[in-house]
């Protein structure tokens, strides 16, 4: 990474849950990267977008219907609290969700 220091460019670092380390995020800031991390599992989080894990009634049922929800989340190890993104996605054949998350350090998405 130090060959990208000073070169000017924009430094983006997408990464499974394997990178999902405070070490590593702290570096990437330093290093001026901005980046999007999924996290492992993570029933504290879970636990907390509990309220919104209700199945939607409305538009087509034979389509997936996904959804974000930002939010702001600190793990124990954590030295500060970091932006995370939750992706729930229900699917008409599944009772249950499928719930994913991802630790970034990207700002929200604005429409240009």
């Amino acid at each position: 990474m130090k060959r990208y220091r000073d070169s000017g460019l924009h430094k983006y670092l997408r990464a499974d849950g394997g990178f999902a380390y405070p070490e590593v995020y702290r570096y990437l800031g330093q290093e001026g990267f901005r980046y999007a991390i999924r996290l492992p599992e993570n029933p504290v989080l879970q636990l907390q977008l509990e309220p919104l894990l209700t199945r939607p009634v409305d538009g087509d049922p034979d389509q997936t219907v996904v959804q974000y929800y930002d939010l702001s989340y600190q793990a124990v190890n954590w030295q500060r609290p970091r932006r995370v993104i939750a992706k729930v996605q229900w699917h008409r054949t599944q009772l249950l969700p499928e719930v994913s998350f991802v630790v970034t350090n990207l700002g929200p998405h604005r429409n240009r």
